[in-house]
């Protein structure tokens, strides 16, 4: 089934307020490893794409500049707090404005089965970053057949809020590599860019 932009920024509105309640705690622990296994330094530059309530921004290593994207302003209200350094940016994800190489690293953390189009979100967030840049992805991929389960989680869930049936292989462009790709169900896979 077919999402759009507009329906999931609308979605995304209405879940602001209560996002946390259900995410934050569920996979604190995935985002922070995520994270660590980039090894950012301070001053390194690093580009948060699909950045929602900035779960994410709190395990940033001190010292590090994040630029947080998202498509709802009311979930980027929600990240305010927790930015320590950097610019929050309305925006859609797969057509970034900014210039080729500006980001030392990527975060792509639950954002790649949620777009409409996660094969060119992946495309965009390595044209943004520099040569043999380092992004986190982590996110719910398929392997193998999909359950009827899953299957229907996808149809009533997928126009308004998030995929259940991406497949990382399917969206992995050309110039990047498999740098480690660790966990079940939901995947911590870190991607290096080709220089």
């Amino acid at each position: 089934m077919s999402v759009s932009n507009a329906s999931l920024s609308s979605s995304y509105q209405r879940l602001a307020p209560f996002y946390d309640v259900f995410v934050k705690r569920v996979f604190e622990k995935q985002r922070s490893r995520a994270i660590a296994s980039l090894e950012l330094s301070p001053g390194r530059l690093v580009l948060v794409s699909g950045a929602g309530t900035g779960l994410d921004l709190p395990h940033l290593p001190e010292g590090v500049v994040a630029v947080a994207v998202d498509l709802s302003p009311a979930m980027l209200a929600a990240a305010r707090p927790r930015l320590r350094a950097g610019l929050l940016v309305v925006g859609d994800a797969q057509r970034l404005p900014f210039r080729d190489a500006a980001f030392d690293a990527g975060l792509l953390h639950l954002v790649l089965a949620i777009v409409p189009d996660g094969r060119l979100a992946f495309v965009e967030a390595l044209r943004v970053c520099r040569p043999r840049a380092r992004l986190s992805v982590f996110d719910k991929f398929l392997k193998g057949a999909p359950s009827l389960a899953r299957r229907a989680a996808d149809a009533l869930l997928r126009p308004f809020v998030t995929g259940f049936l991406t497949r990382f292989e399917d969206l992995l462009p050309a110039n990047a590599r498999v740098v480690s790709d660790r966990g079940g169900l939901f995947r911590r896979i870190v991607v290096e860019k080709s220089a």
